[in-house]
This record gives C-alpha cells, sequence and structure tokens, in this order.
C-alpha cells in the first residue's frame, strides 16, 4: 500500500523506468542489430512491473524484498544495456554525442538509474519494516 515510505519509492520507481514509453526510445544507427531495441522495451517493461508488483506485495515483506531486489537487478541491467547499446550503435544515427542532445537519449540513460535508487531506498525501508516486527514479536515473547 502507499501508507508506507517504501511503497511510495517502488511506486516513483515504476513510473521513472515507464517515462521512456511516453518519450520514446533513442534511434539507433541502421547498423544496429534489430533486437537492441526490443530488449530495452522488455527490460523497462520488466523493471516497471517489478516495481509495481512488489507494491501489492506489502502483506508478505519477506517476499516484497526478495522483488523489489529483483527490481534493482533490473534497472542496474538496463543502465548496462541502454549504455552498452548506445556507446556501441551510437544514438540518432551519429553516435554518442546525439546522447546528450536529445531527450530520448537522456532519459533512457537516466530513468533506470534512478529506478534503481530509487528501489534500492525501498528494500531499506522494508529491512527495517521486517527488524521492526521482529523486535515487537520479542517484546511479546
Amino acid at each position: 500500500m502507499i501508507q508506507r515510505v517504501q511503497s511510495a519509492y517502488l511506486l516513483i520507481g515504476a513510473i521513472v523506468v515507464a517515462v521512456p514509453f511516453f518519450v520514446g526510445f533513442p534511434e539507433l544507427e541502421a547498423t544496429s542489430p534489430p533486437g537492441v531495441a526490443t530488449v530495452w522495451t522488455v527490460l523497462f517493461a520488466l523493471t516497471a512491473a517489478l516495481g509495481l508488483v512488489a507494491i501489492f506485495l506489502y502483506a508478505n515483506r519477506e517476499r516484497q524484498q526478495i522483488v523489489a531486489f529483483w527490481s534493482q537487478i533490473a534497472a542496474a541491467l538496463g543502465v548496462i544495456v541502454v549504455v552498452g547499446g548506445l556507446i556501441l550503435y551510437g544514438a540518432s544515427g551519429s553516435g554518442v554525442s546525439a546522447l546528450y542532445s536529445d531527450t530520448p537519449g537522456v532519459v533512457a540513460v537516466l530513468a533506470p538509474v534512478v529506478a534503481a535508487f530509487m528501489y534500492r531506498r525501498a528494500r531499506a525501508g522494508i529491512a527495517r519494516d521486517i527488524n521492526l516486527i521482529r523486535s515487537v514479536d520479542r517484546l511479546r515473547d
């Protein structure tokens, strides 16, 4: 639920990684393999979906922490794939310098970085909740 701060972090991470779908992905050179853009979209969609799924696992904090971990891994993998794809195949047919001149290139690189940070913060909040519940359970016994 959104009443916990880690749920807000998960939601922000999912929204940020979904922004390239609305802004657009950078155009690659014609010599790039046809599957690069597909890998980007699948990885970004997977990262956003995992972040949204983790929000609704609030009742099972351990499982929520595991899904948030895999969301963070997918976002980090997204950074590697996007930056590697833009370095190898260039953006807009004019190399990496075009990455900084068009909005889709900047968004495609920054979105998974911000999402990975948000998912990390969410995992820290979930761990705090787990520790708090354990300490309360020890006091009850």
